[in-house]
């Protein structure tokens, strides 16, 4: 399994792309979600808005899953 410290992991980070977040909905269902993500200084950024379901998902559930696109 790659680690996001690994190089290529990086390098796939650093360039602009889009990624698909998938979090728990309260039913337990899946909601997925095409963002756009940013990596700096160690930490994956992603967009977010006020409203949208899957930053409440993560808030409630913890857990995410982040497919590069």
């Amino acid at each position: 399994m790659s680690e996001i410290t690994d190089a290529g992991v990086q390098e796939l980070l650093g360039a602009p792309n889009h990624a698909v977040l998938s979090s728990l909905n309260p039913d337990g269902s899946i909601l997925s979600t095409v963002v756009w993500i940013d990596y700096a200084d160690g930490v994956l950024a992603v967009n977010s808005a006020v409203g949208r379901q899957w930053p409440t998902n993560i808030d409630r559930e913890g857990t995410v899953t982040v497919s590069l696109c």
